[in-house]
């Protein structure tokens, strides 16, 4: 008896002190749940940038995830590079329907960009449905860019004059953030702004590469995130979402996992329910780190996370991570007439049908594919 008590006892000694071992490293690194870190961000700052890398499922999985807990905390705004600013009235429309119509999701989203086939995107538009069938406080999603004037391109050296050119993209990025002052700052209400990681930018200025040489520096007000950042820049902030990043020959250049691996390392020595996990970059030591072999550390010395983003969220490491889910016959005619408008303007075919859209749909999905499958096997040293 008294040998099983002292083997009890053994145990609950050692799990004490794994327990406090891992506690040790929560409190040293600062860290949150990736929500939470959103949520106490949003208690001094009005607008957040959440960027990512593009079609990484676990990536758009987490936007889908904390569509509840924004509308819990009464931030009832999602702006998205995903869908257009021209279909406000009809995202609202979908948002507040008695049943959710995934067609309209469909071409909603296609509508945007005719090639955007991924299941996990128009779950997004799917879950803020859900939040407002159940809550009085009214989810929306906003486009940040408006649709594409394809009239302007008639042929392919149309995109050469620098007019036409200016007449298709309709506007730029410091439209894009008037939009968001507009509904925010001018109406006293908050937002996370979900895009691509370079539009997200805030304060960083992105290198200038030519020739795998940095040249310069983007100006400040080049990105979206910057437009709103340098006008209110007590209350916006950008997150970043941890995916590889390319290397230090320019964006062209062979991917790389950030900072040498560290944040991937370092999930093996948290607490199991600390697999994700979050940071504010000033307040981490996980933010001082210096990276000297990413496209992001050029021109900078002694380059940290800090330099770069306020903070950032760690789903999965790099060699986790998965590509976002095709859909399958994703236009359709609903959809067709602005495919086909995209098409001539991009790929100069002209009256494409609806199979042969969807067929190179397909066949982009599978070489993405491939080359997403192929990177990660040379970054994380996988076999075939």
């Amino acid at each position: 008896m008294k040998t099983l008590l002292f083997a009890l006892l053994i145990i609950v000694v050692c799990s004490c002190s794994e327990q406090k071992k891992e506690q040790t490293f929560v409190e040293k690194y600062k860290l949150y749940k990736p929500e939470d870190l959103i949520i106490d961000a949003f208690k001094n700052k009005d607008v957040i940038f959440i960027g990512e890398a593009h079609w990484i499922k676990e990536e758009v999985d987490f936007i889908k995830s904390i569509i509840p807990v924004l509308n819990k905390n009464d931030i009832n705004i999602l702006f998205s590079e995903f869908v257009s600013y021209d279909d406000t009235k009809l995202i609202d429309s979908l948002l507040t329907a008695d049943k959710f119509d995934e067609k309209l999701a469909r071409s909603i989203t296609s509508r945007s960009l005719f090639e955007w086939s991924y299941q996990e995107y128009i779950d997004i538009l799917h879950v803020a449905w859900e939040v407002n069938q159940k809550s009085e406080k009214q989810f929306r999603i906003i486009g940040l860019l408006k649709d594409y004037n394809c009239s302007a391109i008639q042929k392919p050296e149309d995109f050469n004059d620098p007019e036409k050119r200016k007449a298709f993209f309709g506007d730029g990025e410091s439209d894009w953030a008037n939009r968001i002052i507009d509904e925010t700052y001018k109406k006293n209400k908050k937002a996370l702004v979900y895009c691509g990681a370079h539009h997200s930018i805030t304060h960083y200025a992105q290198p200038l590469v030519e020739d795998g040489k940095i040249i310069g520096k983007a100006n400040k007000n080049d990105r979206v995130g910057q437009c709103v950042y340098y006008k209110y820049p007590e209350t916006t902030i950008t997150i970043w979402i941890h995916h590889s990043w390319a290397g230090k020959k320019g964006l062209d250049d062979k991917m790389v996992i950030p900072m040498q691996s560290y944040f991937d390392k370092l999930v093996d020595s948290l607490p199991s329910d600390f697999k994700s996990y979050a940071f504010f970059t000033n307040e981490s030591i996980l933010g001082e780190i210096v990276d000297s072999s990413s496209y992001y550390s050029l021109g900078y010395d002694s380059f940290t996370l800090k330099d770069l983003c306020h903070g950032y969220i760690f789903l999965k490491p790099v060699c986790d991570q998965n590509l976002a889910g095709y859909i399958e016959n994703f236009i359709d005619t609903n959809s067709i007439k602005h495919a086909q408008e995209q098409v001539r303007v991009w790929l100069d075919i002209k009256d494409i049908s609806i199979e042969a859209v969807n067929d190179t749909l397909k066949n982009w999905y599978n070489q993405k594919l491939e080359a997403f499958n192929k990177g990660k096997r040379g970054l994380c040293h996988l076999e075939d």
